[in-house]
């Protein structure tokens, strides 16, 4: 454990490259870019997680 967390340190304190954009990710950007429009399944796919972010936990105890 003690060697994971000396390896963690050492990229921190060469400073990892927080700028760092793979071609995947430029591509993705540029397109959404020249695309802004969201076709029906995202609307749907946007829709759904925001439903599930939004609910709210019953925390009582249900003994019955």
């Amino acid at each position: 454990m003690f060697k994971l967390l000396a390896k963690i340190q050492n990229l921190i304190e060469r400073g990892m490259k927080k700028s760092y954009v793979s071609e995947a990710g430029e591509f993705l950007k540029n397109f959404d870019q020249k695309n802004p429009e969201l076709s029906e399944s995202q609307k749907k796919e946007i829709k759904k997680h925001e439903n599930l972010f939004n609910r709210v936990r019953d925390t009582r105890v249900k003994w019955n």
